[in-house]
């Protein structure tokens, strides 16, 4: 297990894939896929920026015939320039934002990681592979430890435990943990689960456990740096990855010693607390990002999309805190003291056709003023009601 992880065709075929079924939410397969659907161009755009290919590659890529023919015209063009791969990430504004990983330090982070699965005998995956946590763990863990992949549809139902085997490793998220636990059935033995992009509550890592599973790892990091840090209990503090170190130089940052590229520097993505030199617990983003079905979204932004229709004056959005795992807004009408039901459907009609679902607060509420508590501070509410919660100052 030396150098870069190197693409080959069928690693190719696997990213078309994922994206045409997830990102694009078409049931096809992807050797059904021809230049002449509207889907075509789309996925060369796409595979342009995902391996930063050139504009003679790029020209290349046009002309190809299908998929199979764009695969391999991917690989050609890798082996000629391997320059790395581009991520998109939502980035703290809401904004896409292009992330740059390259194989040497994907491949340094993963070697870090085969240690902590012993006999691992295949790898069922429920994220895309075409995002940084689903590439890493879905793609690049299974060629080097030369074991299968399966890529299921993140929805769990009562088949997804007829297909587990003894020795899998399930890479998934905490929403579909979360659904996996209410389903309430046995794992087979030794099943290993992986959850990343958020934090997964420990009444749900005790629940899947309790269940049969043999243990949870939860995997700490970002877009931009990739794995962070790991833990087996979600009691514990988050182990640091073993190529990183805290940056002597900045208190808030770390370096690692990328082989071939040397050193790099990053600003820790969260606001955390050290318990030692090697060991911390999360404290909450700094760039402000909630979690919706495993995707990361900024209620600021979408506040202030919200807070430019016409019906609104002013606005607030955050996670809702009773379950749901979904949005919820508080507007203050630009007339009048709420809105009418009438004025409510209009207003989610309109949001519809410019928000993401994810982004789409389930709950609106409505009041003259915002929901202040007595510092003056913006405080919870109640989804229905609008009614100021107690106790729940920011």
């Amino acid at each position: 297990m030396t150098g870069a992880f190197r693409f080959e065709k069928k690693h190719v075929i696997a990213l078309i894939e994922d994206t045409i079924r997830i990102k694009y939410s078409l049931d096809e397969n992807a050797s059904s896929i021809e230049p002449s659907m509207n889907v075509w161009r789309l996925l060369l755009d796409d595979m342009a920026t995902f391996f930063r290919l050139n504009t003679e590659a790029q020209a290349e890529l046009h002309r190809c015939g299908g998929v199979d023919a764009m695969a391999e015209c991917i690989v050609q063009a890798l082996s000629a320039h391997p320059v790395g791969i581009r991520f998109v990430t939502s980035g703290s504004t809401g904004t896409p934002v292009a992330v740059d990983h390259s194989l040497q330090a994907i491949s340094q982070e993963v070697r870090q990681l085969i240690p902590l699965f012993p006999g691992v005998k295949n790898v069922v995956a429920v994220v895309p592979r075409y995002h940084l946590y689903g590439f890493m763990f879905a793609l690049v863990l299974p060629q080097e430890l030369a074991i299968g992949t399966r890529c299921l549809a993140p929805v769990p139902t009562t088949d997804f435990f007829e297909i587990l085997r003894p020795g899998d490793v399930v890479v998934g998220f905490p929403l579909f943990w979360k659904a996996v636990a209410r389903i309430g059935r046995r794992f087979p033995d030794s099943v290993t689960g992986i959850t990343s992009t958020g934090p997964c509550p420990a009444d749900v890592i005790y629940d899947l456990e309790a269940a049969g599973l043999h243990h949870m790892r939860e995997v700490f990091g970002s877009s931009e740096t990739g794995a962070l840090g790991m833990r087996s209990h979600p009691d514990e503090p988050f182990d640091l990855m073993p190529h990183w170190q805290r940056d002597p130089e900045n208190v808030f940052g770390l370096i690692r010693n990328v082989p071939g590229q040397g050193i790099q520097r990053l600003p820790f993505p969260d606001d955390v607390q050290w318990k030692d030199s090697r060991r911390f617990l999360p404290l909450g983003r700094k760039d402000k990002a909630v979690q919706v079905a495993g995707i990361n979204v900024y209620p600021e932004h979408i506040a202030s999309i919200i807070a430019e229709h016409p019906l609104v004056k002013l606005c607030t959005v955050r996670l809702d805190s009773s379950g749901s795992e979904r949005l919820k807004a508080f507007v203050v009408p630009a007339h009048g003291s709420s809105l009418s039901p009438t004025d409510t459907n209009r207003l989610r009609q309109d949001l519809a056709k410019i928000l993401k679902p994810e982004q789409m607060p389930r709950y609106i509420a409505s009041g003259r003023t915002l929901p202040i508590n007595g510092m003056g501070k913006i405080c919870n509410w109640e989804k229905a009601t609008g009614e100021v919660l107690k106790n729940t100052s920011l």
